[in-house]
């Protein structure tokens, strides 16, 4: 018994297009999974163009002058691991790397510019990669291939689907480079205010502290934490203080200026009242009106 299926090109269109729209509601939902670390949304990347495009193995590479190192791979039985190091020349990479856009083979031994020592190193027949950048830097490859030559080129679907691959991996290591200088150069503010004998802070509209100094909680007499989102009432000895700090603390938001208060009372934790001279300064760093003194 026999069955005989004749697929026209009109069913073998419809059927490419389901496939892109899956892969690409599939990467969607990886990309937008932000609880997950990016490393392992970028292995479940590699996993999905592979399975996409039909290729053994999908790797990230980190690119530098003449080598290419795996920073994360998708790979049969582990062949090729993080950490694993390539000459550069050894590799389609350099092509990427040269032409600093897509590059595509469907069959390297027909391929005449394709067919030296990367095909012949690594035994890839078949490959496709895409430059990632980062910070507006060359960074690496994303990169697909196969031992055995492909029965059909790469389409323009298929290329333009690890164009995006290869963009987004760069727009998420530039956001994690950035959110890790952001939380150095934090590290560094933090300790710098710290070290000053003033004492340094800011408020916003509410009277609640989004930042003090040692200093100021020295004062109050507790740490910098339980200061950081309290107010003046929960730590000065009079409510008249709290409402003095409160009316100043208006005033300079409402002036839109710096204000020089040139003599300010506060009742410390172990009861000395001090006399401070205070300089406000209205602040507004993300659209939302907050006051800072020091």
């Amino acid at each position: 018994l026999a069955t005989v299926s004749e697929v026209t090109p009109h069913v073998r269109n419809e059927r490419t297009i389901a496939a892109r729209n899956d892969a690409l509601r599939r990467f969607h939902e990886i990309a937008t999974d932000d609880a997950r670390p990016v490393d392992d949304r970028i292995d479940a990347v590699l996993e999905l163009g592979s399975e996409h495009l039909g290729t053994d193995m999908g790797v990230f590479f980190r690119v530098g002058e003449d080598a290419c190192t795996v920073e994360r791979a998708h790979a049969p039985n582990e062949t090729i691991r993080p950490g694993d190091e390539f000459a550069l020349d050894e590799t389609f990479c350099e092509a990427v790397v040269d032409t600093g856009d897509l590059v595509v083979v469907s069959d390297a031994g027909m391929d005449e510019a394709m067919s030296g020592s990367a095909r012949t190193a690594r035994d890839v027949d078949a490959y496709i990669g895409a430059p990632v950048v980062v910070g507006g830097e060359r960074y690496g490859t994303i990169t697909f291939s196969q031992a055995a030559p492909r029965s059909r080129p790469f389409s323009e679907g298929e290329r333009t689907f690890v164009c995006i691959l290869g963009q987004w991996i760069g727009k998420e290591l530039s956001r994690r480079e950035n959110e890790r200088r952001a939380t150095e150069n934090w590290a560094r503010l933090r300790q710098i205010i710290d070290l000053l004998p003033q004492f340094v802070f800011v408020k916003d509209e509410y009277n609640e502290y989004l930042l003090a100094n040692e200093a100021l909680a020295e004062a109050y007499g507790t740490t910098v934490d339980d200061v950081e989102g309290s107010t003046d009432a929960d730590f000065v000895k009079s409510d008249a203080e709290a409402e003095a700090f409160r009316r100043d603390d208006l005033a300079v938001i409402d002036s839109g200026g710096p204000t020089e208060i040139p003599a300010e009372t506060l009742t410390v934790a172990s009861g000395e009242t001090l006399t401070l001279r205070t300089v406000k300064i209205p602040y507004d760093p993300v659209g939302r009106d907050a006051e800072a003194a020091l």
